[in-house]
């Protein structure tokens, strides 16, 4: 045996028994402990993992709410929208109905036909009725011209009407004149004349040389009116080195006030033979034509 053996041999002898029985009892208590904080960990772990899980499941089930939310939304955008479209359409249909309606039932005040009177149907250069004589019941009026005049003239004609819509015409109010077209190939010469004679304004109206309070559905009535109109130098053409002039006579009725329903007509008036009149040729209804333009029949 060596000496160093020896030595570690007696070093080992000399430690207590005690001391190593009671080292021995102390590692099962370490093992425990290590055992302990090995199952807080794996519990911190686990308790980690499920407030992770609990927080996942928060998040989607936040998440599913916000997309219920916005589906939920769009669907009351989008059936707001339809109710809109709906409640439009209903709206249109009802103003539709309703326009159908009131047309359906509304006055139309028809002119029926118009003739000549005698003596002296068309005359000219006669400026007031001081140079005429005028049948009973007979209107004159004379409105101004606008510029420098060949002559004046008048016709005496009388107007029949008829009421053949649904409901009392009230507020009726007539105008005409004798109108002489510059150039009687132009089909729209007499036409800007109707819409300027005929849209002169509310006042223009009231002054208006026949008016009516009222017309019942189906009812007639007469109306002795003698118009007026001015020659101008453009109005008069040369034929056979005479002056030709070619009157139309134009006339304007307005009635229910205020909305102003409106009817317009035209007749042409030219001598026997051939277009136009003679310049300061006074005329019976027997000389004349006097024929109804239904190209410039109007009613609103």
């Amino acid at each position: 045996m060596k000496p160093d053996d020896s030595l570690g041999d007696e070093q080992k002898s000399s430690i207590p028994q005690a001391e190593i029985t009671a080292s021995e009892r102390h590692i099962p208590e370490a093992i425990s402990a290590l055992r302990d904080i090995a199952n807080r960990v794996d519990a911190l772990a686990n308790e980690q993992k499920a407030e992770k899980q609990k927080t996942t499941c928060f998040q989607r089930e936040s998440l599913s709410v916000q997309w219920l939310l916005f589906w939920a939304t769009a669907l009351a955008f989008v059936a707001a929208a339809v109710y809109a479209g709906i409640a439009r359409y209903e709206l249109r249909e009802t103003q539709k109905q309703t326009a159908i309606a009131d047309e359906q039932s509304r006055p139309w005040i028809k002119v029926m036909e118009v003739t000549l009177n005698n003596p002296e149907t068309l005359s000219f250069n006669k400026f007031s009725n001081g140079g005429m004589m005028l049948a009973p019941g007979e209107t004159l009026t004379l409105f101004a011209p606008a510029k420098a005049t060949v002559a004046s003239a008048n016709i005496r004609t009388q107007f029949h009407f008829k009421n053949i819509g649904k409901s009392v015409a009230r507020e009726i109010r007539i105008n005409a004149e004798l109108f002489f077209m510059p150039n009687p190939s132009d089909f729209y010469t007499v036409r800007k004349e109707q819409d300027r004679f005929c849209g002169q304004g509310e006042s223009y109206m009231r002054a208006a040389m026949y008016s009516r309070s009222a017309l019942f559905p189906d009812d007639e009535f007469a109306a002795l009116i003698n118009a007026t109109g001015w020659v101008y130098n453009e109005d008069v053409s040369k034929r056979e080195n005479l002056d030709w002039v070619d009157p139309v006579l134009i006339a304007c009725i307005a009635y229910q006030r205020p909305r102003n329903f409106e009817t317009r007509i035209a007749y042409s008036v030219a001598n026997l033979k051939s277009r136009g009149i003679k310049l300061g040729a006074a005329m019976s209804s027997e000389q004349m034509r006097f024929i109804r333009d239904e190209h410039y029949e109007y009613a609103q």
